[in-house]
């Protein structure tokens, strides 16, 4: 299969990018023009780099491609009014065309990347956030694509996620800090449900919706929403006493002190389809002692 996929400068995107590289599908990565291409070339990787919408669909339409990977998003920590433009235009106004030059060079098959910040407190759609509204929007583009018969689309909704070495200001990151430098650390309550799955997962999870699509081809896959959940949710206060578990060491917290944001996801999105074929194979304890190098 011929496939396109979006490129993001996350960690998680760069091991989907190797285990496909080891695949035999023919895979492109799509990169805007001022993005740093080592990354590729020190891999033997291949990716194209645009200009413009018109140099994209000129490499579509000679290139013939089966399928389409959407994994690039912009994901503002906070909202202001300057994010706003940012956040319609690549969320929402970039995709539209990604879309458009699908349609018009026959690609068949689209994979979006989907949040479940778009599922507050599980209802079919509640945005949390400005993010999670213009990642809707475009879903809604969708239907008209859909019903054009030519496009036929899938989407997989993700959870939280870590890796080896993540430097992202998350809770293990938190509680691992505060061992270290003998902290107290100020939390919420103790209530919240916590999903968090491990990167290998995660790309497991995108290589076998890859493998559906192929084995399904006469099928009529489409408008068909997956989400990945963990096998293992916990509260966020069973997550910190698997965490000293596995450190031997008490954490210092003080709960109930830090009050939720707005909105806050007090309970995992579990409406989704489950991905055909895939199973956690790494679990809660083992990736947090990979996750800690110990």
């Amino acid at each position: 299969m011929k496939i396109l996929i979006t490129w993001a400068s996350w960690f998680i995107w760069k091991n989907l990018i190797l285990h496909l590289k080891n695949s035999w599908n023919d895979c492109f990565w799509l990169i805007r023009n001022s993005s740093s291409f080592s990354f590729f070339i020190e891999n033997k990787i291949k990716f194209f780099s645009f200009q413009n919408f018109n140099h994209i669909y000129d490499f579509c339409n000679t290139e013939k491609f089966d399928l389409i990977i959407h994994l690039a998003t912009l994901y503002p920590s906070w909202n202001t009014l300057d994010d706003i433009s940012s956040l319609i235009d690549s969320n929402i106004t970039f995709w539209t065309k990604i879309l458009e030059i699908a349609y018009l060079t026959w690609v068949k098959n689209f994979i979006n990347t989907s949040s479940f910040f778009q599922n507050y407190e599980n209802h079919i759609y509640s945005p949390v956030n400005m993010y999670a509204a213009t990642k809707q929007a475009f879903e809604d583009i969708w239907q008209y694509y859909s019903d054009s018969g030519k496009l036929k689309f899938l989407s997989l909704s993700l959870v939280n996620t870590y890796w080896p070495n993540d430097e992202r200001k998350k809770i293990f990151n938190i509680w691992k800090d505060s061992l270290k430098n003998k902290e107290i650390v100020k939390s919420t309550s103790w209530e919240q449900f916590i999903d968090i799955l491990y990167i290998s997962d995660v790309v497991n999870a995108y290589l076998c919706l890859i493998n559906y699509i192929e084995s399904s081809w006469e099928k009529h896959l489409n408008m068909e929403k997956y989400a990945l959940k963990s096998s293992e949710i916990l509260t966020l206060k069973d997550l910190a006493w698997l965490f000293e578990e596995i450190v031997w060491t008490k954490l210092k917290i003080e709960w109930w002190v830090i009050p939720y944001r707005e909105r806050e996801m007090m309970y995992p999105y579990n409406l989704g389809k489950n991905v055909p074929w895939w199973k956690q194979q790494v679990s809660l304890k083992e990736w947090i002692k990979l996750f800690l190098d110990i």
